[in-house]
């Protein structure tokens, strides 16, 4: 284990240092949301110039954080000391200013983030998602040191935006193992509180009104789940936030560095999750707009600068898709399946179906969604709707209302308060600047986007995830003018004894009980989800050390677990893995590497498989209790006994 994790920290306290010395006037969480965007680029920049020279390893990594520290240091100290923070002094003053229940979400926001960071740093990654794609590709760049796009049987490690994974994979580099990767989302979720409650105020909220959207965003239960895990929403949630920042900036006094910021977040969201280009449609045109009301003319440089950042930033992710595929985004079918994204149709009906079934995902409340799902199906089938219409719901999917945690969390409470405030905010429009209005009309109409565009799905519930948080800023100004002050207690109260299970006794990482994070092994931890896989992975892995195998081939299905056999403990295991037998996009991109074993995830091949010219016989498999497929080895036919399921 490395100590190379205290660079980034290191870097994080020069540049903001750097940063209150050239902007003292910035409030601090704007000098975070600025450092973030800073420090989000020179990941961009450091792993493209380093990948096409295969220097993507742990040594370069550090002396590459080594030198951006002493010369950010070097840098900062050409200007005059910033004033002292006096944290003592403006945490005094603060509690002396602020109410009881203020302090009480404060209190509750402190306690969710240490406990979230906590399980994050001990919890072993086990996300459904995280163990097909987001970290098995993380594990393949550290096997190549390259970005490079490589032969797998799982599309969506290449052709998915990778810049949430690009930060988790410098810290694996600098951290010798992946026991911080988690913190990636970790942070993420403090960055979205910070941002929310900054537009809150920004937006002519009170420090009430901010604190009230930082807890807003606090108990979110997509939030709160996603928080210790490694996808990638609140990544996507934050950078959309600091867009919202720089919109709002513009809108006052457009200038190059409110350009710069927009343009950066853009790029590094839309490198984040590819659902950004929707959200930040609505975004954009605020920007734009906020940039031509001072003069069309003298803004058009910052708008062009805004097109070009954020194209740069997605440069070298996009040639790699066009030149593998053929498209900017990856291959025009999922993982090559032939499972569009896309609408087929785009008539009002289909739209209005889109609209509440999608709704309809945060109607399952304390997990009673039966009801919820018979009321849509009525509702669509008494206006002559199809619920299951294969032109806009996905491939295989039936209309159901998802239970799955951070894959699928509804948020009733959440969103009956959005739209309780939108509803408020729009009837007493003249009481609020254009700002909240146009904050309101920009995540109403993503949402109605979002339906129009992509086909309904069952896990749709956490890409709303950032349509959630971008509402915590009016939900909270308008809840704080327009609402009793009981009544936002009473919404305090729901939020708090509803988040609670959530952050303490969520199943696959939790705090507390028998299978707390805390008191269970790494193994039972990463095959939580899938405990049928327990046994044939762990006795597969102990098949391949006792055989001394230094390269595996993997044929694989599209959606197979995948990162237990190529990280073990935390760390690399000593064989390399490479997919074979390709059947996609990347097969040009198939290792000509011949494998010293096998080991396959899908159903159809007997007893002897030739891979590049040799031969390997079946050693062991193993079933499922439907006799469906779990696992089979396959070593080199000369020294194996063949030893059918």
């Amino acid at each position: 284990m490395f100590l190379g994790f205290l660079l980034p920290v290191c870097l994080g306290i020069f540049v903001f240092d750097l940063l209150r010395r050239l902007k003292p006037a910035l409030d601090l969480r704007e000098i975070i949301l600025i450092e973030a965007i800073l420090l989000g680029v020179f990941v961009v920049a450091t792993t493209e110039i380093l990948s096409p020279f295969h220097a993507l390893t742990s040594w370069v990594i550090l002396c590459w954080w080594t030198a951006a520290c002493f010369a950010v240091h070097h840098y900062r100290t050409r200007f005059p000391r910033a004033e002292p923070l006096n944290l003592a002094s403006r945490g005094s003053s603060f509690f002396r200013e602020s109410t009881w229940d203020t302090l009480g979400m404060l209190l509750v926001i402190v306690i969710f983030t240490t406990t979230l960071l906590l399980i994050g740093l001990f919890a072993t990654p086990n996300n459904y998602d995280s163990m097909t794609y987001h970290l098995a590709r993380v594990a393949h760049w550290q096997q190549d040191q390259s970005i490079a796009f490589y032969g797998t049987n799982i599309p969506r490690q290449n052709f998915m935006p990778p810049w949430a994974e690009w930060l988790m994979f410098h810290l694996i580099l600098l951290q010798g193992d992946d026991h911080l990767v988690n913190l990636v989302q970790g942070f993420s979720y403090i960055g979205c509180m910070i941002a929310a409650s900054l537009i809150t105020e920004l937006l002519g909220g009170t420090r009430r009104d901010g604190i009230f959207a930082a807890f807003f965003v606090a108990t979110l239960p997509a939030a709160t789940f996603e928080a210790t895990s490694t996808q990638n929403d609140l990544v996507m949630s934050f950078w959309l936030l600091c867009c919202v920042y720089a919109c709002v900036k513009l809108w006052s006094r457009p200038d190059w560095l409110g350009a710069s910021i927009f343009g950066a977040s853009l790029g590094l969201g839309v490198l984040t999750k590819t659902v950004v280009m929707i959200f930040g449609l609505p975004l954009g045109l605020w920007a734009a707009w906020a940039l031509t009301r001072h003069g069309l003319r003298k803004n058009l440089s910052p708008l062009a600068l805004i097109a070009v950042i954020a194209l740069t930033l997605n440069a070298g992710h996009f040639t790699r898709n066009l030149l593998t595929s053929g498209h900017l985004l990856g291959p025009d079918k999922r993982d090559g399946a032939g499972d569009y994204y896309r609408n087929d149709i785009h008539t009002p009906r289909a739209i209005f179906s889109n609209v509440l079934r999608n709704a309809s995902l945060h109607f399952n409340i304390f997990h009673e969604k039966a009801g919820a799902e018979k009321l849509v199906i009525n509702i669509l089938q008494d206006l002559g709707i199809d619920p299951q219409d294969a032109r806009t719901t996905s491939s295989g999917a039936d209309f159901s209302i998802w239970e799955g945690g951070e894959d699928g969390a509804p948020m009733p409470f959440h969103l009956a308060l959005i739209a309780l405030t939108f509803i408020a905010l729009l009837w007493n429009y003249r009481r609020f600047s254009l700002l909240p209005i146009a904050l309101a009309c920009g995540v109403a109409l993503g949402a109605l986007l979002f339906c129009i565009i992509l086909k309904w799905q069952p896990f749709h519930a956490r890409l709303h995830l950032p349509l959630f948080i971008m509402s915590a800023p009016c939900a909270a100004l308008v809840l704080g003018l327009l609402f009793w002050r009981w009544f936002s207690l009473l919404v305090v109260i729901l939020f708090l004894v509803t988040s609670i299970p959530n952050v303490f006794l969520y199943g696959p990482r939790a705090a507390v009980g028998p299978y707390s994070v805390f008191l269970t092994s790494d193994d039972f931890q990463q095959l939580f989800r899938q405990p049928q896989l327990a046994s044939p992975y762990l006795e597969a892995k102990q098949i391949l050390e006792d055989d001394k195998v230094q390269d595996v081939g993997l044929i694989w299905k599209q959606d197979d677990w995948e990162y237990p056999f190529l990280v073990s403990h935390h760390e690399p295991p000593p064989w390399r893995a490479d997919h074979v037998l390709i059947e996609n996009d990347y097969t040009p991109l198939e290792t000509t590497q011949v494998p010293d074993a096998l080991l396959c995830t899908r159903p159809g091949f007997g007893d002897v498989i030739t891979v590049h010219g040799r031969a390997f016989r079946l050693f062991r498999g193993y079933v499922d209790q439907d006799k469906n497929l779990i696992l089979s080895i396959y070593l080199p036919d000369s020294g194996a006994q063949s030893a059918p399921p």
